[in-house]
């Protein structure tokens, strides 16, 4: 039987890595309910708490949100109890994925892109937190709003930001392919298409940077038009996000 109690030493060592503990809205917790191998647990739950130490340092928020690592449900947020789900199902699924679709060679690698898909989903579960704690007004689908925020965030709040959008964008490709056969649910549902995810991630990725990633647009036959587009995409959902921000950033520099 699997037992719901959350772990408290996680959490303190987390805690114990502030001075201010206050200061901290932003706090990791991990269920006992542990359904993953041990090796990967570590290094999940070691990056998250360095991840959620970063939002922590980037942002200001009135209320706490608390990650919770091996949840049974998610990964979504809770507006209820104020808490982003993170099961270790997902996890799982993620990894297998990638192993089954022989994205990369090691078993590092595999931990690697499984932790960037994880780091892009818990920016996107934190801007509906934001959504609904700093009563962020959106415009259109709020699905898709906070996709651009969790790549936005990812590009500009890491060296390698770009690889680590793409492997969330590679996932949404890999989870497209499942369905053979769209029925009248997949249009209605509130996310966008897994394939137009994949596109609208990777058009992001290449608005940030289109020198570097000019070989995504040639590999999947993006025409310049579109791509040209895709740089003015990107400059205005970092505007956009960035303004809506800008009252509760710790430290204003951070996405420039």
């Amino acid at each position: 039987m699997l037992f719901q109690l959350r772990s408290i030493l996680i959490v303190s060592i987390f805690c114990m890595s502030s001075p201010a503990l206050a200061v901290n809205k932003f706090q990791f917790v991990r269920d006992e309910a542990i359904k993953i191998d041990r090796q990967l647990l570590e290094y999940v739950d070691q990056e998250s708490i360095i991840l959620i130490e970063k939002i922590n340092r980037l942002l200001r928020i009135p209320k706490s949100i608390i990650f919770v690592f091996g949840a049974e449900d998610g990964p979504l947020y809770d507006s209820e109890t104020r808490e982003i789900l993170m099961p270790d199902d997902f996890t799982l699924e993620v990894m297998g994925r990638f192993y089954d679709a022989k994205y990369v060679d090691t078993e590092e690698q595999l931990f690697g892109v499984t932790m960037d898909v994880i780091e892009h989903t818990l920016y996107h579960e934190l801007g509906h937190a934001l959504i609904d704690v700093l009563d962020i007004p959106i415009t259109g689908k709020e699905e898709d709003a906070v996709d651009g925020m969790a790549t936005m965030l990812v590009i500009l709040t890491n060296q390698t930001g770009g690889q680590i959008a793409l492997s969330a964008a590679d996932l949404f490709d890999l989870e497209g392919e499942d369905i053979k056969e769209f029925t009248a649910e997949d249009f209605w549902d509130e996310h966008s298409l897994d394939f137009q995810r994949f596109y609208n991630t990777i058009c992001m990725i290449y608005g940030s940077d289109s020198t570097q990633y000019q070989y995504l647009i040639k590999e999947l036959e993006i025409t310049q038009d579109r791509a040209e587009m895709c740089i003015d995409d990107f400059q205005r959902q970092s505007k956009s996000w960035k303004k809506l921000l800008q009252p509760y950033l710790k430290d204003k520099t951070i996405l420039n």
